[in-house]
């Protein structure tokens, strides 16, 4: 299974494309090196609602958390 999922990421790198993981880890990346960039997205969204809040992986949590910041308008079911 290793093998598979290196070579799988080896293809993406070779054709540079990326999934969905690649692109929350983008957006992690770029929030947590961009202050100004997580404050404008933080006051573009009043409330924040997570669905299926139980199938979220760490990367997601992260994200919910950086975007939520010290506000209380965070809804998940």
């Amino acid at each position: 299974m290793w093998t598979i999922y290196q070579s799988y990421e080896q293809q993406k790198r070779d054709n540079q494309q990326f999934d969905f993981d690649d692109m929350a880890i983008a957006c992690l990346h770029m929030l947590t090196e961009q202050p100004e960039l997580l404050k404008r997205y933080q006051e573009r969204f009043q409330y924040i609602l997570v669905d299926e809040f139980q199938d979220i992986n760490p990367v997601q949590y992260q994200l919910i958390q950086l975007l939520a910041g010290e506000s209380e308008q965070l809804f998940c079911v």
